[in-house]
């Protein structure tokens, strides 16, 4: 649950960061930099911690005989999202983006370096929600599947 939380927790920051950066910092271009930089440490985060909660839904999960194949299921595809968006979806945002040769601002948005690079970024907003959301699925799951060691007498 602790990675799990971790993961959740910089994603939605990176989320709520996002908007606001772009509202506070007068370029488009320098608010792009600062998140194209937090994304990739998101990112080699979500390459770490997808193995390690495989690890711990071995480790931690098998032993109480609570079905993982769910869990198993979400963590890959968590995983996935975040190699998609670091690997390929990040680095070609910043290809595109270094080949205009100029700031964001300043390019006309009809062009086709525009629309490739909007529609590369609607993808890794889509990556982003999707693991945020994958993330929030596994911390039910193991909310409910955890049973109390002790009662000490108090029923809830």
């Amino acid at each position: 649950m602790l990675v799990t939380s971790l993961w959740l927790g910089a994603s939605v920051f990176f989320m709520v960061l996002a908007p606001t950066l772009f509202d506070v910092v007068s370029s488009r271009h320098e608010a792009t930099e600062v998140l194209t930089e937090a994304l990739a440490k998101i990112d080699l985060f979500g390459i770490v911690a997808g193995p390690l909660l495989f690890v711990t839904l071995i480790a931690g999960w098998l032993p109480l005989q609570t079905p993982l194949r769910l869990r198993a299921l979400i963590t890959f595809g968590m995983t996935v999202a975040v190699g998609v968006s670091g690997q390929w979806v990040t680095p070609r945002l910043e290809a595109i983006q270094s080949a205009m040769g100029r700031p964001l601002q300043d390019m006309d948005p009809t062009s086709v370096a525009m629309l490739e690079y909007d529609q590369l970024h609607t993808v890794s907003s889509g990556l982003m929600v999707f693991h945020v959301a994958a993330a929030l699925v596994l911390l039910v799951l193991a909310v409910r599947s955890s049973k109390p060691k002790r009662s000490f007498g108090i029923e809830l």
